[in-house]
């Protein structure tokens, strides 16, 4: 059976090789993923399935909220509500679940105001986060509810993340997305990452919280829900901005972002080195990131880069307060990736406040936020994105196979949708010589310490019983 690599390929007589050739069948949206946007995408580039556009976040978290049997963990930045506000719903979500015997519990940022949480009935249990002996520019930045965690059905476990700070402009004028996703280990995870800043896992907080370096690093980073990678990084103990780093350099033919505050140099130099190779694109940056001698704008402000047509600026009276990213969101093969959560691109996120990072390894979803992506793109005065032929008019759930970080610097993690019995991985140089070959049972994922390798260009292999694929690796 042929195999084929990830270099940029004439599109539409390979792709048919490739569906021939690989044998996969074509996967709908992963049930377990929910995107959410509040402004309108364009859904005319959609692969097939749409994101949920809505003006009613604070709807969609107070359901949350609603249907919880046990538990509800929440780490918000702010919470700006008065009665009868629209935001308000949370806040009687959280009094109604206290009130049946759900233990609520609230993480606030300490500087932040915070006037909702004056909606809040004393079974809603809360803590700010210091406002004394922390850091410069500290804040507990987070933006998550978990949902039964621990429940016995863990479909019962939920986790939602988001840019959204709850406000009404934040729900409706202000441009935000949300995903939330069922799947009890992930929750655990953000639970995990709850109870550190609670100071433990009782229904009050514990006598010493742990905020900012104060935390551990998680244990794990790496999940696979209902067939899709997915990792988590929470700062500053995870590394988030090197994670960011790897999306990044991950992206062989698309990288397309939109952020709120963007002051981190690394990024916009890695940025400036995959769009000078060649790779597509564009950005929308809010006009907060343009002021002074700020590096990445000025780096990828440059014409030779990305330039004025593909760099386009929010100035609006609302806030362009996204913070995501997508590589190779029209290449199924090429492990099309997001980037989202809480975690703006700043030196104080990376080290000092507390936020999360979540990295999704999926076409479908990749497609879903470029169609969010497109349709801010082209209302700042960018060009109208377009259905593009070949692969593009395929359905994006065929990608089967994630391998990341890549490049790779001590190894890699190998991820493949419904392995077959047994899983095999050869990497070779640009000589064919086999350098690396393993064989296991069964699995979804792999890890593979690549330590000893020497620093170049590699093809990975993967066979997964009658399926096989190939991939350009570069350490």
């Amino acid at each position: 059976m042929a195999q084929f690599t990830l270099q940029k390929f004439t599109k539409t007589l390979v792709l048919s090789l490739v569906l021939a050739a690989l044998g996969f069948n074509a996967k709908a949206q992963n049930s377990k993923i929910k995107v959410y946007f509040n402004h309108q995408p364009n859904n005319a580039v959609s692969s097939g399935t749409n994101p949920y556009y809505t003006q009613y976040f604070q709807d969609t978290v107070a359901k949350l909220i609603n249907n919880a049997k046990y538990s509800v963990d929440i780490a918000q930045y702010d919470y700006t509500a008065s009665s009868g506000s629209l935001v308000a719903i949370i806040a009687t979500a959280c009094n109604n679940a206290a009130a049946r015997g759900v233990v609520v519990r609230w993480i606030a940022d300490g500087n932040a105001p915070n006037s909702g949480l004056s909606l809040l009935s004393s079974g809603v249990q809360k803590l700010r986060s210091p406002t004394t002996g922390m850091v410069s520019g500290y804040i507990m930045h987070n933006k998550f509810v978990v949902i039964d965690a621990n429940s016995t059905l863990a479909t019962d476990a939920i986790i939602s993340t988001s840019s959204f700070d709850w406000s009404s402009s934040m729900a409706t004028s202000d441009y935000n997305n949300m995903v939330n996703i069922q799947d009890q280990p992930l929750a655990q995870a953000y639970d995990s990452q709850f109870n550190q800043m609670w100071g433990g896992s009782n229904p009050t907080p514990g006598a010493s919280p742990k905020f900012s370096t104060n935390k551990t690093a998680s244990p794990i980073n790496s999940f696979t829900v209902n067939g899709t990678p997915i990792q988590v990084y929470f700062s500053p103990t995870d590394g988030a901005s090197s994670q960011l780093n790897n999306l990044v350099n991950s992206a062989n033919n698309e990288l397309y972002f939109g952020i709120y505050e963007f002051t981190t140099s690394n990024i916009a130099n890695s940025m400036q080195a995959k769009y000078t190779s060649g790779v597509t694109g564009f950005g929308v940056m809010d006009q907060f990131s343009t002021t002074g001698s700020n590096t990445p704008y000025l780096t990828l402000n440059q014409a030779s880069i990305l330039g004025p047509n593909r760099l386009k600026i929010y100035t609006g009276s609302a806030i362009y307060h996204n913070k995501m990213i997508c590589a190779d969101p029209n290449y199924p093969l090429s492990d099309p990736q997001v980037g989202c959560g809480s975690y703006n691109w700043t030196t104080t996120a990376s080290v000092t406040s507390d936020e999360n990072f979540m990295v999704i390894h999926d076409a479908t979803v990749a497609n879903e936020y470029w169609q969010s992506l497109c349709a801010d793109f082209h209302s700042l005065g960018g060009t109208a994105c377009t259905v593009q032929l070949g692969i593009e008019k395929y359905d994006m759930g065929l990608q089967q196979v994630a391998v990341y970080p890549n490049p790779f610097v001590d190894g890699v993690n190998i991820n493949v949708k419904n392995a077959g019995e047994t899983l095999t991985v050869k990497i070779t140089d640009q000589l064919g010589k086999v350098v690396f070959e393993k064989t296991v049972n069964q699995t979804d994922e792999m890890k593979l310490n690549l330590n000893e390798l020497s620093e170049g260009v590699y093809f990975v292999a993967v066979t997964s019983g009658n399926n096989h694929y190939t991939q350009k690796l570069i350490k």
